[in-house]
């Protein structure tokens, strides 16, 4: 009896097995998660190869399945099984392939991964040959490592895209100090940004007027890597001469004569360079070596006064009327202009420069009516376009002293004042004795 039931039992468990097999599938998991169900693992496992073969084809790189794959008996439930084109496209949709890979590790970050070592290094060697200059010690400015990785393939970056993703880097916004002569378009010149990028970095910024020490966002590049290029440069340059100045109380006051030309010396000038990113950062000065003493020029300044001094007067002319230069004293139109013109209106007043006797009170030629004031010693002051004459030939005038008013007669094309000053025969810029 006791037989009879062991082998019922036996016979119940076979014919259970053998219904539960036929309802049963295999799970491709990959980590513990169910990725498709198949009637076997023969045709799972086909299917993985072929994709690893065509992703490892499509990359140029060794690829494999990322995670855990593992393939078990579950039961279907209310999911099909897949099979054949149907089971390779559901793979493709859910797996992810990595291969073995080269990380380029900055100050302990891993910034990039390439295909292997060899790449990477060509990649180090490229950014340090772009920057080399002869003579140079190359070296990069942060921790730069190489480690063995194992990333996605959608991660790896090829040679040429790392360069150009290493020199952009990132952006990063920096602080900029508005200084005294700075324009928007200095300042963003200087940051590297146009001034469009510049006016949008700072909304609250009125593009037309900026002040000292107001600040301003700039939108700086940060490469990943930098490269520190150290090198000595020697060049020949000029040392700056002196100048000395003589008082000479024979040469009128204003005026210079140059009695020693200066001479620059010459100099061997070795510095240590250093350059960021083919950028010099900093210039050091390492020697000097005089190879020329420079030679002084000596210049010969006047303190003889133009005119005599009266009553604390500083013996320099006054101005004759009120205005400005609206002609300088020099060449104009291809012909030399003999004195300034000094804006007014027709019958502004004009005064003596100085005290003198009137020795031209009347019509002179393109000057229209004009006066002429000598004032000894070799000095007149000449007025013309005047509109009318307050003093005659002759007469002495006091500096300050009403002798006309501003007009525009003679070859004039408006009213203003043409005034001159000669001495001894020469006539002279005015407005150096003014």
């Amino acid at each position: 009896m006791i037989i009879s039931i062991a082998l019922y039992t036996v016979l119940i468990m076979f014919i259970t097995g053998v219904i539960d097999s036929g309802y049963m599938v295999w799970a491709v998991q990959v980590n513990g998660k169910t990725v498709a169900l198949v009637s076997d693992p023969v045709s799972a496992r086909k299917a993985v190869r072929e994709l690893v073969a065509e992703k490892s084809r499509l990359t140029g790189c060794k690829l494999s399945v990322s995670g855990n794959l593992r393939y078990t008996r579950t039961y279907p439930g209310d999911a099909k099984y897949l099979n054949g084109a149907e089971l390779k496209t559901a793979l493709a949709e859910k797996l992810f392939f990595s291969t073995n890979a080269a990380a380029l590790v900055v100050d302990g970050q891993i910034r990039l991964a390439l295909e292997d070592r060899k790449e990477a290094q060509s990649l180090l060697n490229r950014m340090k040959a772009s920057y080399r200059t002869p003579g140079a010690d190359v070296a990069f400015a942060e921790d730069v490592r190489i480690e063995d990785v194992k990333v996605d393939s959608s991660e790896l970056t090829r040679l040429d895209e790392a360069l150009d993703k290493i020199r952009k880097g990132t952006k990063e916004v920096e602080t900029y100090r508005v200084k005294d002569g700075d324009t928007l378009w200095d300042i963003a010149s200087l940051a590297g940004m146009s001034t469009e990028e510049l006016i949008a970095a700072n909304p609250d910024m009125n593009p037309d007027r900026i002040s000292i020490g107001q600040k301003l966002n700039l939108t700086a590049v940060k490469p990943i890597i930098n490269v520190l290029a150290v090198s000595r440069q020697t060049s020949l340059e000029q040392v700056a001469f002196d100048v000395e100045e003589k008082k000479d109380n024979k040469i009128y006051f204003g005026d210079v004569k140059v009695l020693q030309q200066g001479k620059p010396g010459k100099k061997s000038v070795t510095y240590q360079l250093t350059r960021r990113n083919g950028v010099v950062v900093e210039r050091k000065v390492l020697s000097e070596d005089v190879l020329e003493q420079p030679q002084t020029k000596i210049v010969a300044k006047g303190s003889r006064m133009l005119l005599a001094s009266r009553s604390g007067a500083s013996g320099r002319l006054a101005w004759p009327t009120v205005g400005s230069v609206i002609s300088p004293f020099g060449m104009r139109g291809g012909r030399m202009h003999e004195g300034v013109d000094i804006s007014g209106s027709t019958g502004n007043p004009v005064a003596a420069s100085a005290s003198g006797t009137v020795v031209r009170a009347g019509w002179y030629g393109g000057y229209g009516k004009c006066v002429d004031i000598s004032h000894g010693d070799g000095v007149i002051t000449r007025y013309g376009h005047l509109s009318r004459i307050s003093v005659s030939t002759g007469q002495k005038v006091d500096r300050g002293q009403l002798i006309g008013r501003v007009g525009s007669t003679g070859r004039s094309t408006g009213p203003h004042l043409h005034f001159e000053l000669i001495v001894n025969g020469q006539h002279r810029n005015p407005t150096r004795y003014l």
